[in-house]
């Protein structure tokens, strides 16, 4: 155990030595919504997500609505495809005989 013990230390010491350490940073994207970002060429607020595996994104130009609110309008699009994408659905959606479709009042 000592053994172990003494090369993880050495180990920790050269990475830190080495400037190797770090903390771990959040997921958090520079415009501060993960899948948001500001397109330079464009000047538009840019909302991204994937859709069975494809990846779709959204253009919402600064000219046309103002900074604030295309980033305003690229974050609700953002989050409701999301909330879209990862709401709850029951899995049954065929009934056996005389089952009630789940949801429903038993009593």
């Amino acid at each position: 155990w000592e053994k172990s013990r003494m090369r993880a230390l050495l180990l920790y010491n050269q990475m830190k030595s080495a400037g190797k350490l770090g903390t771990p940073k959040p997921d958090v994207a520079a415009s501060g919504v993960r899948g948001v970002m500001f397109d330079d060429e464009d000047q538009a607020w840019v909302a991204r997500w994937h859709e069975a595996g494809v990846c779709r994104y959204r253009f919402y130009p600064v000219a046309e609505h103002g900074f604030e609110e295309a980033y305003r309008l690229a974050v609700n699009e953002r989050t409701s495809r999301m909330e879209e994408m990862h709401k709850f659905m029951f899995q049954r959606t065929r009934f056996k005989s005389g089952r009630k479709p789940l949801g429903t009042s038993r009593t």
